[in-house]
């Protein structure tokens, strides 16, 4: 995995699904085939679980994988969590 751009919200009220830094992320996730979105934690997205799930699902409509790095996390559906292997390589994914 290649991290190819960072996006952040920063002050943005948790119930807000509309967002800045995140309509360029979804921008982002079209233009690029096989992407994956790496969050530190579900928190990260949002601290209410509805919105945080809205995101996600925007995420995979568009055809992006969502990997959290933080062990406790419970994405549902989304793609399990899947700690870095030997050398920093997340198993399974491949280059963007």
């Amino acid at each position: 995995m290649t991290l190819a751009e960072i996006f952040v919200d920063r002050n943005t009220p948790p119930a807000r699904v509309v967002r800045a830094g995140l309509t360029v992320l979804l921008d982002a996730i079209l233009r690029r085939e096989d992407c994956g979105v790496l969050v530190a934690s579900p928190d990260q997205l949002s601290t209410l679980p509805a919105v945080r799930r809205a995101i996600e699902v925007e995420i995979q409509g568009l055809g992006g994988s969502l990997l959290y790095l933080s062990a406790d996390s419970e994405p549902g559906p989304v793609r399990p969590h899947q700690p870095p292997a030997a050398g920093g390589r997340v198993p399974g994914s491949r280059s963007v």
